[in-house]
């Protein structure tokens, strides 16, 4: 029974100093996993970009037809029965966050595809 034991822990050393010594596989870098909400196209006239997501919300610009930007989130507003979007928008070399209503705006994944988009828009 003895010589069974030491061999049991000699193999488990020899195991250990393997497995220690043993260079790790280099695994390549995983890109970040996430996704951007998306991009809006303006499908109205004009719309007012809205400091919160309220019709008497004060005006913080205008866009117009066929101007893009980034889309941040979207969300319902029950009181209104609306659904809102969050958008990143460049105005005079400055970059505006504000609100407008979904129904003024197309919402598309990507940038190429938003860019795809604008040139069949007459």
């Amino acid at each position: 029974m003895q010589v069974h034991k030491s061999i049991l822990i000699f193999c488990a050393a020899i195991v250990l100093l393997v497995s220690c010594s043993a260079k790790r596989p280099e695994l390549p870098e995983t890109p970040v996993l996430t996704k951007s909400p998306g991009w809006i196209i303006v499908t109205a006239k004009w719309v007012r970009l809205k400091e919160h997501p309220q019709e008497q919300a004060r005006d913080i610009a205008f866009l117009r037809y066929k101007d893009m930007a980034e889309l941040q989130r979207r969300i319902y507003v029950p009181e209104t029965e609306r659904i809102w979007c969050e958008l990143k928008y460049e105005l005079d070399g400055a970059i505006v966050s504000g609100w407008v209503e979904a129904r003024d705006v197309l919402i598309v994944e990507t940038k190429e595809q938003a860019l795809t988009v604008l040139k069949t828009m007459q």
